[in-house]
């Protein structure tokens, strides 16, 4: 099963959208990039944005140097995981632009 943030499309398409932007993907790419995003959405369930990843999030942007868009997802990651990820590392794709985190930071 694959869970994901409400913004996680809108932030794949912008990502996809940058690079093209920026000629590091072609217009092929770009299509096909979407299509691939557009097939694994229709498998996955949205986490819906709630008080609670928004007060996670605020923690999460006071403790690392995150942008607000990664600590919401990260929120929702960790609040989907019931607060016990089964992996740090699983988290540490959001952690990249700051320094990762120990469990007893959470």
């Amino acid at each position: 099963m694959i869970l994901a943030w409400w913004g996680t499309r809108v932030e794949s398409i912008s990502a996809v959208a940058r690079l093209e932007r920026e000629q590091k993907l072609s217009d092929t790419g770009a299509a096909a990039a979407l299509a691939h995003l557009n097939n694994l959405a229709r498998s996955w369930n949205g986490i819906q944005s709630v008080e609670e990843i928004r007060e996670t999030a605020g923690r999460f942007l006071r403790v690392h140097n995150l942008s607000a868009a990664d600590a919401l997802q990260l929120a929702a990651a960790f609040l989907a995981s019931e607060r016990r990820p089964p992996s740090l590392e699983r988290l540490a794709p959001f952690l990249a632009r700051g320094p990762f985190f120990d469990r007893r930071d959470l």
